[in-house]
C-alpha cells in the first residue's frame, strides 16, 4: 500500500541528534531539525543513516534517508514544499522449510544466496491553504518515485540476473472543509482525489513458469470526487454521512498475461453512515454503516494468472462501540462484521494475485487504558475475530493467515524523575498458514513474545535501552503453505540502545 505522511509545521527552533547501536550489528545516526526563521518561514528536516547485518545470513541492509519541508505563512495563506529521498539495499535471505527452520532459523537455502533489491524513493509534494473563516481550501500535488533493482528466486531455480521495477505515481488533492450553521452545526468536507501510476517490470525467471523473463508496462488513472458531513441533529446525538464516487482507467502490456495491450476500466460508488449519542462528555456509543472497495494496484495486476484480470474488491461493514472515560481511565470496544467480495490476496501456492471467494469477519476489538498511579500506567489491546469463506470451494473454512485472537498488553512504571521502565506481552494465537485457504495442514503455533525497555531523561538527554524477544523465542511471524510450510523467521533476543541530544 502507499503511506502518505503529513508533517507538522515547523513551530519552535528545536534540534535533535541521536545515535543507535544495536544487535545483529546495528549502527545508525539520525539528526532533527526545526526552525522558525521569521514571523511566517520555518522548515523542518530529518537526515538518517543505518547499517545492519539483521537477524537473518544474507540479510544486510544500508538506508539513507532525508526528508525536509519548507514552510511560508502569512497571514490566511499558507504554501508548503516537502521533500523525501530514501536509499536503501537490502539481502533477501528467502524463505525456509520447516526441517530448516527447526536446524537453524539463521541460515537461508543456497538459491536465495545472490537474491537482493535496492531501492531509490524520491517524494516531491507542494501544497496551498487559504483560511476562509468557517471555511478552508487546500490543494497539493505529490510525485512519488520508486525504483527499484532486484534479484529474486525461487527454491532450486536460482533468478539468472537481475531485473527492475520503477513506479511513478502522481496526485492531484484539492479539498474544502469547515463549518455550515443551518439551524445545525454541520461540519464538513469535500473534495476530489486524481491519481495518476505508471509501473514498468522486467523480472527474469528460469522457466519456473511462463516465459523466462516477464515483463508489464501498466498505466492506471483514478478519479474520486468525495463529501462528509457531520451534522450535531441535537445536543446528544451527531450523525456522520459521506459518500465517495470513484472510476479507474487500466492500460496493461503485459508480457505474461497481455502481450497485446488491453485496457480494463470500473467505477463504483460507496456511502457511509454513522449515528453517535453522548450519553456524556465521557460517555459515548456509536453504530456505524460502511461500504467499501479498494482497486487492484498497478502491481497486483501484473502478477495476476496468465490471461485473468482481478476484479475490484468490494465490502460491506457494520460496527457498533462504545466509548468510556472515568477519570485516569478509557475503556473502548467494539464489535463488528465485514463482508467482502473479490478480496484481492496473493496466493503463495501459484505465486500470483487472486481475488477470493466472498469472505465474513466477525469480530470484536477491546481496549483499555489505565492510570492506576501516579507512577504506574497500564495499556491493553485485544482483538478477537471469526474469520470464514461464506462461498465457493473454501465455504465455511477459515481464511489462512488469520489469527483468531491478538492481544497486546504494556506496563509503564516510573521509577523517579529520571527514569521510566515497562513491560511489553504480545500474543498471536494459532492460524493457519497463508495460502492454506483448505485447512489442509493443521495451524502453525501460537506465538508469544515480550519486549521491555528502560528510558533515561535529563535535562537535554535522552537515552533508551530496549530488549526485544526477552525469552529468546524462535518463531516466525509470517508462514505460507504450498503444500511445503515455509517460514520467514522472526529474530531472537536482541536489543537497540538509543541516545539522543536535544539543543536550541
Amino acid at each position: 500500500g502507499v503511506i502518505n505522511i503529513i508533517t507538522k509545521r515547523p513551530s519552535e527552533s528545536a534540534h535533535q541528534i541521536s545515535t543507535r547501536l544495536g544487535s545483529f550489528n546495528y549502527r545508525g545516526v539520525q539528526l532533527n531539525s526545526s526552525m522558525q526563521l521569521n514571523e511566517s518561514l520555518g522548515y523542518r528536516l530529518s537526515a538518517e543513516r543505518f547499517e545492519a547485518d539483521h537477524y537473518r545470513d544474507h540479510n544486510a541492509e544500508e538506508n539513507s534517508n532525508f526528508s525536509g519541508m519548507l514552510d511560508y505563512q502569512r497571514d490566511a495563506d499558507r504554501f508548503f514544499l516537502e521533500l523525501q529521498l530514501i536509499e536503501d539495499e537490502l539481502e533477501l535471505p528467502g524463505a525456509l522449510i520447516e526441517a530448516e527452520f527447526d536446524d537453524d532459523p539463521k541460515q537461508i537455502n543456497s538459491s536465495f544466496a545472490n537474491d537482493f533489491i535496492n531501492e531509490d524513493t524520491s517524494v516531491y509534494r507542494i501544497g496551498y491553504e487559504r483560511n476562509l473563516g468557517e471555511h478552508n481550501f487546500s490543494i497539493d500535488a505529490t510525485n512519488r518515485e520508486t525504483d527499484a533493482d532486484l534479484l529474486q528466486s525461487f527454491r532450486n531455480s536460482p533468478s539468472p540476473e537481475a531485473g527492475f521495477t520503477k513506479r511513478e505515481n502522481r496526485s492531484i488533492n484539492p479539498k474544502f472543509y469547515g463549518i455550515f450553521e443551518w439551524g445545525y452545526t454541520i461540519p464538513y468536507a469535500v473534495g476530489v482525489d486524481l491519481e495518476e501510476t505508471d509501473y514498468e517490470l522486467e523480472i527474469p525467471f528460469t522457466g519456473f513458469f511462463g516465459p523466462d523473463v516477464q515483463t508489464a508496462s501498466n498505466e492506471q488513472q483514478t478519479e474520486n470526487l468525495y463529501f462528509q458531513v457531520n451534522p450535531m441533529l441535537t445536543d446528544m446525538l451527531q450523525l456522520t454521512f459521506g459518500m465517495r464516487s470513484s472510476s479507474v482507467e487500466n492500460d496493461m502490456t503485459d508480457g505474461f498475461s497481455f502481450p497485446d495491450g488491453i485496457e480494463v476500466d470500473d467505477d463504483i460508488t460507496v456511502r457511509e453512515f454513522g449515528l453517535a449519542y453522548f450519553v456524556d462528555d465521557r460517555t459515548r456509543v456509536s453504530v456505524r454503516v460502511d461500504e467499501n472497495f479498494r482497486f487492484a494496484k498497478v502491481n497486483e495486476l501484473a502478477f495476476a494468472a496468465p490471461g485473468d484480470i482481478l476484479d475490484t474488491q468490494t465490502g460491506d461493514s457494520l460496527e457498533v462501540g462504545i466509548d468510556l472515560t472515568r477519570g485516569d481511565h478509557q475503556f473502548i470496544a467494539s464489535v463488528y462484521r465485514l463482508d467482502l467480495e473479490d478480496e484481492i490476496e496473493f496466493d503463495p501456492v501459484n505465486f500470483v494475485n487472486i481475488n477470493l471467494d466472498k469472505t465474513r469477519r466477525d469480530g470484536m476489538t477491546l481496549s483499555i487504558y489505565s492510570q492506576l498511579s501516579a507512577a504506574f500506567g497500564l495499556k491493553s489491546e485485544i482483538g478477537i475475530v471469526d474469520a470464514e469463506f461464506r462461498s465457493g470451494t473454501f465455504d465455511g473454512k477459515d481464511i489462512s493467515g488469520v489469527a483468531d485472537t491478538i492481544a497486546r498488553l504494556r506496563g509503564d512504571y516510573r521509577i523517579n524523575d529520571y527514569f521510566v521502565t515497562y513491560l511489553e506481552y504480545n500474543y498471536s494465537s494459532p492460524r493457519y498458514a497463508q495460502g492454506d485457504n483448505a485447512n489442509e495442514f493443521g495451524k502453525i503455533g501460537s506465538n508469544t513474545v515480550y519486549n521491555a525497555g528502560i528510558t533515561y531523561q535529563y535535562k537535554a538527554w535522552d537515552v533508551n535501552f530496549r530488549v526485544n524477544n526477552l525469552a529468546d523465542v524462535e518463531y516466525a511471524e509470517f508462514v505460507t503453505n504450498n503444500g511445503i510450510a515455509a517460514y520467514q523467521p522472526s529474530p531472537e533476543r536482541n536489543f537497540t540502545l538509543t541516545a539522543g541530544y536535544s539543543f536550541e
